[in-house]
């Protein structure tokens, strides 16, 4: 079995994440107070994986 590398991200991270999605053109929306939903999967490769990382 594969090994995983997911970890849950720090909240001073959160800020960079979300800022690197919207710059992607993706659409973000935030569900709750720890979850997010991230759109557009219809991206170019080199978008797609900032939206994967």
């Amino acid at each position: 079995m594969a090994v995983s590398n997911n970890r849950r991200m720090k909240a001073s991270e959160v800020p960079a994440f979300v800022d690197a999605i919207i710059k992607a053109g993706c659409d973000i929306c935030a569900v709750g107070h720890d979850k997010y939903v991230v759109g557009d999967a219809d991206l170019p490769p080199a978008e797609r994986r900032v939206a994967e990382d």
